[in-house]
């Protein structure tokens, strides 16, 4: 399944008390002296290049300057979720922040001479860090034998988050609610699952005080990043690490995995239709597409069920491998529904 840095970032830093932490953490402090980021308001609508939605997601907050003054300043924030950086970011930028002035100087805000504020923000969680040009100066070729006209060469410079340079000290002196504080963690290690279980566990108190769909989100992520095995073992380890709460991890564990069942399903009956559509094709028979489409979910679901069941026991018994292959779909939603608490295979179907 693949990772979703852009839902679970969507999720997490469209709340606006989870966004206004995440700039308290990252503005400059007497910049953040200066905001009301208790009346933060997330703005509609989104300034990204169409072709790059799923390597860039944008949030525009609002933001008003304390002291009962009626101005505002803006936030646009980028959370790029490339492996590496994007060396044309700040031309990108640019662009974005562009956009959202025009979409500004339509509302009261813009009305005037002068253009409300923008403070463009990358939030960047690639392995290697930033590594690339940080200003559109640095993109522009010429400025360094004709310095001269550099005031005159539009510039913007990016305010940087970069998840990789964050240690866990200074990800716990942030600010933060505690579903951001998880996304961080997961955006920063997600592609490295051995360091994201570590890093998780280390954060569990904070996976233990979310509210139900913040943990639906974290969790559905962190089953996509870790796969079905080292699922297991992470909730094994956070299952060590708060005894008292094992009732409380097989239920966040059940729902993890009946996320992840769901979209198997999916991709079953996908598969089942394409194939239905192939032997209809060259049989020219209804019976043959219905046969596919049924065929097909099946043996995804069978698949799945097989790959969960050697997860959590080891070797696959040949009497529940030959009961798995002959199951109908109901027996085999059992069988997915049971395996988080079977005590052993036998037990998935009786």
């Amino acid at each position: 399944m693949a990772q979703s840095h852009d839902g679970l970032a969507k999720h997490t830093f469209g709340q606006p008390q989870a966004l206004a932490g995440e700039l308290r953490s990252v503005l400059p402090a007497k910049v953040v002296e200066r905001l009301d980021f208790d009346h933060l308001e997330i703005l509609p609508g989104s300034f990204v290049d169409g072709g790059l939605k799923s390597r860039h997601t944008d949030i525009l907050a609002k933001v008003p300057v304390q002291g009962g003054s009626r101005s505002s300043v803006f936030v646009y924030v980028v959370f790029e979720h490339q492996s590496s950086p994007d060396p044309t970011m700040p031309w990108r930028m640019y662009n974005y922040v562009a956009r959202a002035w025009d979409t500004v100087a339509s509302t009261d805000e813009g009305s005037g001479r002068r253009l409300p504020m923008i403070i463009p923000i990358v939030l960047h969680h690639g392995e290697q860090g930033w590594t690339v040009a940080r200003t559109l100066h640095d993109m522009v070729e010429g400025l360094d034998q004709f310095p001269e006209v550099a005031p005159h060469v539009p510039n913007l410079e990016l305010l940087i988050d970069d998840l990789a340079r964050l240690s866990d000290l200074e990800l716990s002196q942030r600010p933060l609610m505690p579903v951001a504080r998880l996304t961080i963690v997961a955006l920063r290690d997600g592609r490295r699952p051995r360091v994201l279980i570590q890093s998780l566990i280390r954060h569990s108190e904070d996976l233990l005080v979310l509210v139900v769909k913040d943990t639906a989100a974290v969790m559905r992520y962190i089953v996509g990043a870790l796969g079905t095995t080292s699922f297991y073992e992470f909730m094994d380890q956070l299952k060590i690490r708060h005894p008292t709460m094992e009732k409380e991890m097989s239920t966040y564990a059940d729902e993890a995995m009946a996320m992840f069942r769901r979209e198997f399903r999916e991709v079953g009956l996908q598969e089942g239709r394409a194939e239905g559509r192939i032997v209809g094709r060259e049989e020219g028979r209804e019976e043959g597409r219905e046969e596919g489409r049924e065929e097909g979910r099946l043996d995804a679901l069978r698949s799945t069920l097989v790959k969960q069941v050697t997860a959590r026991f080891g070797s696959l018994d040949p009497e529940v491998a030959s009961r798995i292959n002959s199951a109908g779909e109901a027996d085999l939603d059992t069988g997915l529904g049971r395996v988080m608490t079977a005590a052993q295979p036998g037990d998935l179907f009786d």
